[in-house]
């Protein structure tokens, strides 16, 4: 699967990604950020970015993600920046993201 880039001068360049590809996201207390990378954390897609709804909910944050990646290139495993405190894949804390929805989802699992 070729993928295109844009290179540094701003064009576009076709080629192939080296490794697993990552769908790397960021639920932020303004922004939810998605990006398709390589191996060498090189971008493979267009990063995408909505405002974080506010109240935050779960189950909000988890459908405007599922709309993000729709129409990006399929990827292997996912990585996920989040605004709190994380153990064993479930939220303990979230206090960026106004509502006490979040103690205790498993975001892992999601």
């Amino acid at each position: 699967m070729a993928c295109a880039r844009v290179t540094q001068n701003g064009e576009t360049a076709m080629s192939e990604p080296n490794g697993p590809l990552t769908l790397a996201i960021d639920i932020g207390g303004t922004g939810l950020k998605t990006e398709i990378v390589d191996a060498q954390g090189k971008p493979v897609s267009d990063r995408k970015r909505v405002p974080t709804p506010h109240p935050a909910p779960p189950a909000q944050v988890m459908d405007a993600f599922a709309e993000m990646v729709s129409g990006l290139p399929a990827f292997d495993r996912i990585s996920a920046g989040f605004p709190g405190v994380v153990r064993n894949g479930k939220i303990l804390t979230a206090p960026h993201l106004g509502t006490e929805d979040w103690q205790g989802f498993d975001l892992a699992g999601e």
